[in-house]
């Protein structure tokens, strides 16, 4: 079963010190947009980093998936592991799963940490059993300059 590193912030500092402690183990936690050649090609074509277009005041980002993330199985142990990002318990949630990669490459961008982060959802779309929003909407602040 795939899931996030850790979704509270005791889970997240569980893992540094495990980290810290196996010295000869690396451990690596992966943003899938800063492997992507395209980004690193807009990055330094814009010049983002170097002031060249000024100062950014805001960027949007968006995504959209039509489908569902619930998987059937006609085992219930194994259905309730497929659906593991359906569950509170085992998930952080779209800004988690999905969020933290836009978030993720704005802050590579600008080259700072977000400030404060608004947001808000719910279960709009998918009636399906879910505790985690379907549908969620966040406002990200950075410093300025």
């Amino acid at each position: 079963m795939r899931s996030p590193a850790g979704h509270h912030r005791a889970g997240n500092q569980a893992i540094g010190k495990a980290a810290k402690a196996a010295a000869q183990v690396h451990f690596q936690a992966g943003l899938q947009l800063r492997s992507d050649p395209q980004y690193w090609k807009n990055l330094r074509s814009l010049c983002i980093g170097e002031g060249a277009i000024g100062e950014p005041i805001m960027a949007r980002s968006q995504w959209h998936k039509k489908q569902s993330w619930r998987r059937q199985s006609p085992d219930a142990d194994r259905e309730k592991a497929l659906n593991w990002r359906l569950d509170s318990a085992t998930s952080p949630g779209l800004m988690g799963e999905l969020g933290i990669h836009q978030l993720d490459l704005v802050s590579f961008f600008l080259r700072k940490p977000a400030a404060a982060v608004t947001g808000w959802g719910g279960i709009l779309n998918w009636k399906d059993g879910r505790d985690v929003p379907d549908t969620i909407q966040t406002v990200v602040e950075f410093p300025a300059a």
